[in-house]
């Protein structure tokens, strides 16, 4: 049985599956356990399964029965040769891989949907797996949100229940906070509140170099938080202490902001003009990028006496804010569609964008974290 968590109208049965929490799945295979609880926790659904009997230590051929089926749009999670991640995995836990396919044939022809399941990146088996669950979870749940019509369409029924998934809204109060960090070769002030503006005045950044203040104010704008950076640094050398030292200040002055992140949307993904970001305040920090960075003040052997970021530069300033932020974030050139490379000011966009999703509180969530895990601080 699934039920809609969200859903104003729950039923008894609704309610005591959601109550059971994690308790609600047994299939006799611990690892699809954890994969239908992505669904749970990312989709904001219940599904009660319990396998008669399951056996004990799980039969692999369990896996067999649970998930074989057929039809699905596009289908390209496992390597070319059928295994999984770098190291060519063929289960994981007592689920064989190679069954994960019929689970998403039959998901698709339950639903009578079309489902494209497309890996862009990733390199562990369980990550890749993991990830698709969570990917398709939001998916549905936002799906599921605009059948509704959405939060306007709650409002007209009188059943708004607070910001759907995605939405900006309007956040809480305080979280707001003030870095300051200084070292032999930048000193870096900033205030960050990740709902208001600051003083209902406009962002104030000032970092010395042009091209960094606009890349600064490209985010800030699209994420609609409120900022001021004031800073200085070792320019007679070159960009790097300072541009790396901004990046590092904001990062943790959003971590610090976000908390313990209860109640957040937490994921999202964005394209702006030929740059896609897909962003998670998941506390495990890592960037994968890989765009040939371009536009006005960006080069490649910056002149910081002009205000310019060099390209590599560029690269490091959003590494730096991600791991600084404990996010996880992936940017990637999807082209414009007027033959231009991706421009740095295109990439904070998006990043802001996502960001601006990512922190947005879900009133239907409770303040409970939006991860299996049940923590996002651990």
């Amino acid at each position: 049985s699934l039920y809609d968590a969200c859903s104003p109208d729950l039923s008894p049965e609704g309610k005591s599956s959601v109550s059971l929490g994690h308790d609600s799945i047994s299939t006799g295979v611990g690892f699809l356990d954890h994969m239908l609880d992505q669904i749970q926790s990312h989709g904001q659904l219940s599904i009660t399964y319990i396998h008669p009997s399951p056996p004990l230590p799980p039969n692999p051929t369990t896996a067999t029965k649970v998930l074989h089926s057929a039809g699905l749009i596009s289908y390209n999670l496992p390597n070319e040769d059928g295994t999984w991640g770098t190291f060519g995995s063929r289960k994981c836990g007592y689920l064989e891989l190679e069954n994960v396919r019929g689970f998403w044939d039959r998901v698709a022809m339950g639903m009578g949907v079309g489902l494209e399941i497309r890996r862009v990146r990733g390199d562990n088996s369980h990550h890749i797996i993991e990830s698709c669950f969570k990917a398709f979870s939001r998916c549905l749940r936002r799906v599921l949100d605009e059948q509704c019509g959405g939060r306007e369409g709650r409002n007209k029924e009188g059943l708004d229940k607070g910001v759907f998934w995605g939405d900006g809204g309007e956040g809480p109060k305080g979280r707001c906070v003030e870095m300051n960090r200084k070292t032999k070769e930048t000193g870096i002030s900033v205030k960050i509140d990740l709902d208001h503006s600051i003083g209902g005045a406009s962002p104030v950044v000032s970092t010395g170099l042009k091209c960094l203040d606009d890349l600064v104010l490209c985010f800030v704008s699209e994420s609609g938080i409120g900022c001021e950076v004031k800073c200085g640094g070792d320019l007679w050398i070159d960009d790097h202490h300072l541009v790396e030292d901004v990046g590092i200040a904001l990062g943790q002055g959003i971590k610090k902001g976000l908390g313990d992140k209860k109640g957040c949307n937490r994921m999202w993904s964005e394209v702006h003009g030929g740059v896609r970001c897909t962003l998670d305040l998941s506390n495990r920090p890592h960037y994968e990028g890989g765009v040939a960075w371009g536009g006005e003040g960006v080069v490649d052997d910056a002149r910081v006496g002009e205000g310019e970021v060099c390209k590599e530069m560029v690269e490091h300033f959003f590494e730096s804010i991600v791991s600084n932020g404990g996010m996880t974030c992936h940017i990637e050139d999807v082209g414009s569609g007027e033959g231009e490379e991706g421009t740095a000011r295109e990439g904070m966009r998006a990043l802001g964008k996502c960001f601006k999703a990512c922190k947005a509180i879900d009133a239907r969530r409770g303040g409970k974290t939006a991860s299996s895990k049940g923590t996002l601080s651990a």
